[in-house]
């Protein structure tokens, strides 16, 4: 199979040793004891959500809508319905403005719904939280196993204690069905509670909301409503949820010697190069995710330039996530070393790559070697990260075990 990297901007390119180019719920309802099994928690911010209306959308069976009690609490019948489900709440805030969060509930039992909760499911789909429920798919969501929910949740808790500096010592490790205490009144809520009082604190200090924030983290644009600084038509956004952090990397000088060069990567998609900016929050260009030899890559670069990646950095094998000291990284196409610096989390290719779902015909070069396509030839992107061109030439697997080069 020859060997390829994935490039991916505005629209998705698989490059090869060929090169393939763009070539519902219910009325609410009082809720009512119920009979079968249920669906039950607690809606809060910190502060419970009082008189929210919480709904479910599964995979299969219908469920009526719930009120929330003044400490949040709420209980819903699921008997005949088939998990997993995404729940919301809609609520009112205290300046009067129409609001929503979101869960992921795999069975029945506690489901809270929370801002945290809200960042799960934006994580896990890759995409607003709101479009998860909007937009339901049950085939997508059959494929959020348990591992793909660790997956999203050890996310979220890095980029609250790690990027957003929440403290996380009581944050729970289930981070849906964990019961917990809200706020009501001048009555203080539990330790978990404290956690969602410190993350709305802290979304404030940093000019991010709830949606915003969700963006950031799993790379989309704020859904409908809104306001992200991520980039809207670039890889950035997806990218720098895991790459922010500072770098510092040792290249030649033009005098002779060496300097150090340090590279910043920002939550919103932004970097700077020694301080100066290299690539904005408006960037509309791409990011190229590469594995060579097992080593991760992430280049930058500015929307409508010739590609020259203000700079790329490599990444150790064995953790994803740390900048390898050991190989070549570039600024301005300078070969440099790896001193120092890591990303806040692994970078989730599977993700990235399958929030490019789709299909198509490329028309590729004639070609009579095995294994390479010929002529036109149909392709698939799938949302769990496979790629298929005529054969299957990425699965989950390969991200996992650092063959994209296979």
């Amino acid at each position: 199979m020859p060997k390829f990297y994935l490039k991916l901007g505005g629209a998705l390119s698989l490059i090869s040793a060929l090169t393939l180019a763009a070539c519902g719920g219910d009325s609410a309802v009082a809720p009512a004891a119920p009979v079968g099994p249920t669906v039950s928690g607690v809606a809060a911010t910190g502060a419970a959500i009082a008189s929210g209306t919480v709904s479910l959308k599964c995979v299969s069976g219908t469920t009526t809508a719930s009120i929330t009690g003044a400490d949040g609490s709420f209980s819903i019948d699921v008997s005949g319905v088939t998990f997993p489900c995404v729940g919301r709440v809609d609520y009112t805030d205290s300046a009067k403005v129409a609001q929503k969060l979101h869960t992921f509930i795999s069975a029945a039992g506690t489901a809270n719904i929370t801002p945290i909760t809200d960042l799960l499911v934006a994580k896990l789909t890759n995409g607003a939280s709101a479009a998860a429920f909007d937009s339901f798919n049950a085939a997508t969501v059959r494929t959020y196993d348990a591992t793909a929910v660790k997956t999203a949740s050890d996310a979220v808790r890095t980029y609250l204690g790690t990027t957003l500096s929440v403290s996380i010592t009581n944050l729970p490790a289930d981070l849906v069905a964990t019961k917990f205490v809200a706020k009501t009144g001048s009555t203080p809520g539990d330790a978990a509670d404290v956690v969602l009082d410190d993350l709305a604190a802290k979304l404030k200090a940093q000019s991010l909301t709830v949606v915003t924030a969700g963006a950031a983290l799993s790379g989309g644009t704020g859904g409908t409503g809104g306001t992200g600084a991520s980039p809207t038509s670039s890889l950035a956004s997806k990218m720098s949820a895991s790459l922010a952090g500072t770098y510092v990397v040792r290249c030649a000088a033009a005098g002779g010697g060496t300097v150090d060069r340090t590279v910043v990567i920002k939550v919103d998609g932004s970097s700077t190069l020694d301080g100066t900016p290299v690539v904005d929050s408006n960037n509309t260009g791409e990011v190229i995710v590469s594995n060579r030899i097992a080593h991760s890559f992430a280049a930058f670069r500015q929307a409508g330039t010739t590609f020259s990646p203000s700079f790329l950095l490599q990444f150790m094998p064995t953790n994803g996530n740390a900048i390898d000291t050991t190989q070549s990284s570039q600024v301005n196409n300078v070969v440099c070393s790896g001193v120092s610096g890591a990303a806040s989390a692994p970078v989730d290719y599977a993700g990235i790559i399958g929030s490019y779902a789709r299909t198509g015909t490329l028309t590729c070069p004639a070609s009579t070697v095995a294994g390479v396509p010929s002529g036109a030839t149909s392709y698939t992107v799938a949302a769990n990260g496979t790629v298929t061109l005529g054969t299957t030439i990425l699965t989950p697997a390969s991200y996992r075990d650092g063959t994209f080069n296979t």
